[in-house]
């Protein structure tokens, strides 16, 4: 190609990833919530952070979209924020075929498929440690994978991001997507003999040039009700399954890796969205277990959910509540499972949120409806009798109501920043009118627990409802907003915190995630023996706590 036409050309493509990326600075600077408070905690300061990135692509050469990419990858990672992110248009892939765990400073296989592993003839079993990764050790390099490409919001809880994604990688996150073999040195748990293996990456080349669009998996929708407390990575996290084996370590999974904790009196069926049992400990107490995988059901699951929680109620002297490694979901769904876990009212975390005309013109629309509701049957008329499982009545009509002109004046008076508000009014949830679980209450809880699985815990403990059991929750305190846009770089869409969540005591939940009342951390017994330990310890703090509520 003639210099001169390649230097033109370069720098009419500079020119438009500089417009590209002045758009996306401006997306945050008119929908990203919690900028002061990442300024408190990390200086972060997002127009810093945009000349930073303008200045990479001055200075790239040469000029290409996949650098661009890591730009604005980089960049989504400067924010230290899971709601935070960015999707690109690609289909390549690799994965291994196996899945580890870090504990206590040494690595794991959790999940082998053997069907990946067979035709190689590669003896690797669940349990085994792994000691290096191409000759280094596993600790650093996932660390240095950990720096690259999932940040700094949460030591526990980006170890265990890295752990998942190092051996499975999306070009759509725009991953450093390798080929060929890794070297993998692994200690035999059976044997107790060091071999090393060179396995293969199952990879998936490109097959979408850049620019071009294919449909997504994840619909973006515009549901007045449907707020949704998950993580930029949630669509992700299904589709790891799919690279190696289903296993209760999915994060969402309706089964986890917490094992049986007693002799099982009663079980829901398979079919039924939870994992549910009645069971007895060796000394005679009768408690409840409930699975919570996630927060994304709507009035079948809370219908279904309360019919587990009516017979509990009658049979259980306590109930666990699992609820690790879970995404998050729609914020009325998890305010209407926590309805039938009191009989007296619930105080939920306020919000500060960032306003564009979209929320205003929403707001004075919905208020036209509202304002018609004037006793309960219109309440039903108009909302239902649940909305995504949360029980309606007039008192939730006028909080809602509130809530709208709240919106709509804000943005009346130009505060583009709202005060602290509470979202669709609720400001305290209201006891279930016929179901309601008084016993004493354990919620299981780990760092890969996002978002709503932040907000759900946080709630019972606000309000000495629960004892909290496991590992400090990822701190993703807010609902994210999702932006799409057109552009010839292969973005997707980004996703962006919309709110800033402040519990009773004002502490935010961003970064700071919910504390358990019992720290427990996971062994290397543990991973060797089906969760024994963990699973003993869970009935000898309920036993406790049953003494003591």
């Amino acid at each position: 190609m003639n210099l001169i036409l390649h230097t033109f050309l370069c720098a009419d493509l500079k020119k438009k990833m500089l417009s590209d990326f002045d758009f996306i600075g401006h997306v945050f600077d008119v929908q990203y919530a919690p900028s002061e408070w990442k300024r408190t905690l990390f200086q972060w300061e997002l127009n810093r952070e945009v000349e930073c990135a303008r200045q990479k692509i001055i200075d790239m050469n040469p000029v290409t979209i996949e650098d661009y990419q890591k730009i604005v990858k980089d960049f989504v990672l400067s924010v230290n924020d899971y709601h935070v992110g960015v999707r690109f248009y690609s289909t390549e892939s690799a994965s291994l075929p196996f899945r580890m765990k870090g504990v206590e400073g040494h690595y794991f296989v959790t999940i082998v498929n053997s069907d990946r592993l067979s035709p190689y003839n590669i003896p690797i079993l669940e349990g085994d440690e792994i000691l290096m990764l191409d000759d280094r050790p596993v600790d650093e390099v996932v660390q240095e994978f950990r720096m690259g490409e999932i940040g700094i919001s949460n030591d526990d809880t980006d170890l265990a991001l890295a752990e998942l994604f190092f051996c499975c990688r999306f070009g759509a996150l725009r991953h450093e997507i390798p080929r060929g073999k890794l070297k993998v040195t692994i200690k035999s748990h059976m044997h107790n003999d060091i071999v090393s293996h060179d396995i293969p990456w199952d990879y998936y080349p490109e097959k979408v040039t850049n620019g071009s669009k294919i449909e997504l998996s994840n619909k973006n929708t515009e549901n007045f009700f449907h707020k949704s407390f998950v993580p930029h990575l949630h669509p992700f996290f299904e589709e790891l399954s799919g690279k190696t084996v289903e296993s209760p370590d999915d994060i969402g999974s309706r089964q986890s890796f917490v094992p049986c904790l007693g002799k099982v009196l009663w079980k829901t069926e398979p079919e039924n969205p939870f994992d549910a049992y009645l069971f007895e400990t060796p000394d005679g107490h009768t408690f409840g277990y409930v699975r919570i995988g996630n927060y994304h059901g709507m009035d079948r699951e809370a219908e279904a959910f309360s019919h587990i929680i009516s017979y509990l109620q009658e049979t259980s002297e306590g109930l666990v509540i699992d609820q690790v490694n879970n995404p998050g979901g729609y914020a009325l769904y998890l305010y209407a499972l926590l309805s039938m876990l009191t009989d007296e009212p619930l105080r939920v975390p306020s919000h500060r949120i960032m306003l564009t005309q979209k929320e205003a013109t929403n707001a004075y629309t919905t208020i036209q409806d509202l304002e018609k509701i004037d006793n309960e049957e219109g309440a039903r008329l108009h909302l239902g009798n649940a909305v995504m499982g949360y029980s309606t009545s007039l008192h939730f009509a006028q909080d809602l109501l509130k809530y709208c002109r709240f919106i709509y004046q804000e943005w009346c008076q130009n505060n583009m920043f709202t005060d602290r508000t509470y979202l669709y009014g609720v400001e305290e949830i209201q006891p279930h009118p016929h179901v309601r679980y008084t016993k004493p209450i354990m919620v299981l809880i780990n760092q890969l627990d996002f978002s709503g699985a932040d907000f759900f815990p946080a709630i019972l403990q606000d309000n000495q409802r629960a004892l909290l059991f496991g590992m400090p929750t990822a701190g993703a305190g807010g609902y994210p907003v999702t932006v799409t846009y057109p552009n010839r770089f292969g973005i997707a869409y980004m996703s962006v915190t919309g709110s800033f969540a402040e519990r009773p005591n004002l502490q935010p939940i961003e970064n700071l995630g919910v504390q358990p009342d019992i720290r427990y951390e996971i062994t290397q017994n543990d991973i060797l023996s089906d969760f024994q330990d963990y699973a003993h310890k869970i009935i000898e703090v309920m036993r406790e706590y049953l003494a003591n509520p």
